[in-house]
């Protein structure tokens, strides 16, 4: 299609709103499409020393609830999206990223917006101060990566953005799972019950068990430093 004219009809805070009018090329027939320019944003999978992840439950004035979320923010215009994802992440939850790597990229709504959120896999987290907007209205929860997928399963999370970070995440953390364990590196002792962070030989404790898609996953936690291992099993 030939682009014939552009008209931008409202320039908001946010995004702005484009009709584009157009020609197509084969008949020349004129047609128009309603465009939603969005700069983009940055989506943060942040998990903590002992494999729990970050989620936050936020007001959105849209739907009018409370809903779970993984920290997000939108991009300044030209800025690089990982700048904008440590920022997210600080200022939404007072974690600090050591470590930020990106897992992938989506578009939000194709059909009709420019929206292009980059999601980030952050590790080594410190703690730091948490430093919310006016008119953030967010509380801040940790999950086992397990839970959150159950969560999405069971329809308590509905984000689409966080729904992408935690099922893309799932396969990342398991793929580092399983390289850990065969290069001989895993924090834990599954056969001993000890934990083996940082010499802590702690007992570990079952804490929960279930099973899915052909997986059987077990939670434990250390008796003496508290962390939890999630060990995956295939069937």
């Amino acid at each position: 299609m030939k682009l014939k004219k552009r008209n931008i009809i409202y320039r908001g805070k946010v995004f702005d709103i484009i009709v584009d009018e157009l020609e197509y090329f084969d008949s020349g027939n004129h047609t128009i499409r309603e465009v939603v320019e969005h700069p983009g944003g940055a989506v943060v999978l942040g998990v903590l020393p002992d494999n729990r992840i970050i989620l936050i439950k936020q007001y959105r004035y849209p739907i009018d609830k409370f809903i779970y979320e993984l920290p997000a923010g939108k991009l300044d215009y030209g800025e690089d999206p990982k700048v904008c994802a440590i920022r997210e992440l600080e200022e939404e939850t007072g974690f600090k990223p050591g470590k930020v790597e990106l897992l992938t990229y989506i578009y939000t709504s194709p059909g009709f917006c420019s929206e292009k959120l980059y999601i980030y896999l952050a590790e080594d987290l410190q703690k730091r101060k948490q430093n919310l907007e006016e008119g953030e209205l967010l509380s801040i929860e940790f999950k086992s990566i397990d839970e959150a997928v159950e969560m999405v399963l069971k329809g308590e999370i509905v984000d689409a953005k966080s729904i992408a970070g935690i099922m893309i995440g799932e396969k990342n953390l398991e793929t580092a799972m399983g390289d850990e364990i065969k290069n001989g590196n895993r924090q834990f002792n599954v056969e001993m019950k000890k934990c083996i962070f940082k010499g802590c030989q702690g007992e570990l404790e079952e804490i929960s068990y279930y099973e899915r898609n052909n997986w059987i996953t077990v939670e434990y936690q250390c008796k003496k430093c508290k962390r939890k291992f999630t060990v995956k099993i295939e069937t």
